[in-house]
């Protein structure tokens, strides 16, 4: 379902990080549960990257899989590196982000390794 709703933004990490970062919303709970999970079960996380959409259904599956997989962890990278830099602003971000940027290199990590 996160694979959707990421689609569905275009990938676009600054809404996650609106989402994320607001104190209005759950989404950070969801997020860090959401990365656990990837985490324990990388294999499940990569296949989801299998269902067509309407811009990528041209092409082998394993080629169509590869691009939905570069594109998500693209955006995750992208979120990573924004989070560090407003890290560094004191006072920007409601919580302490170290937990959060250490849970996505970990997902970076299974990535590079796959």
């Amino acid at each position: 379902m996160f694979l959707g709703f990421l689609r569905s933004l275009g990938n676009d990490h600054v809404t996650l990080i609106d989402l994320v970062t607001s104190q209005e919303t759950c989404a950070l709970l969801y997020f860090v549960r959401y990365l656990r999970l990837v985490i324990s079960d990388w294999d499940t996380f990569v296949r989801c990257h299998n269902e067509p959409i309407a811009d990528a259904e041209e092409g082998d599956p394993s080629s169509r899989l590869q691009a939905q997989l570069d594109s998500t962890m693209a955006a995750l990278v992208r979120t990573r590196i924004k989070l560090e830099k407003m890290a560094q602003r004191p006072g920007l971000l409601p919580f302490n982000v170290t937990p959060l940027v250490r849970l996505i290199e970990r997902c970076e990590s299974l990535y590079e390794g796959s």
